[in-house]
């Protein structure tokens, strides 16, 4: 998984790799545990991926995925990415600046 740039103003980069199909998803919280609701869009080297929808994508073959969130409704702080991925998840702290 790698996150950039990081610190970030208005988009944030979250690029994975997957080794098979699954469901992932993208979940934004701040430091006092307020999920974030952002604005997401993504690419996708699969062959057929499901489009994301609150975070929330699917495909259907592995594959680099890359995601972008819009940061530019988020106030300056420190804010945790929640990356789940079948049953694997990981939480990375990130921080936006304006």
């Amino acid at each position: 998984i790698v996150v950039y740039p990081n610190p970030f103003k208005s988009t944030l980069t979250v690029s994975y790799i997957l080794e098979k199909q699954v469901e992932v998803e993208v979940e934004l919280y701040s430091l006092e545990g307020k999920r974030m609701n952002v604005t997401t869009s993504s690419s996708s080297s699969c062959s057929k991926v499901s489009q994301p929808t609150n975070g929330i994508m699917c495909c259907d073959d592995g594959g680099k995925e890359s995601i972008q969130i819009d940061g530019e409704s988020l106030d300056d702080g420190i804010y945790f990415l929640v990356l789940k991925a079948g049953q694997q998840s990981t939480v990375l702290r990130i921080v936006h600046i304006k």
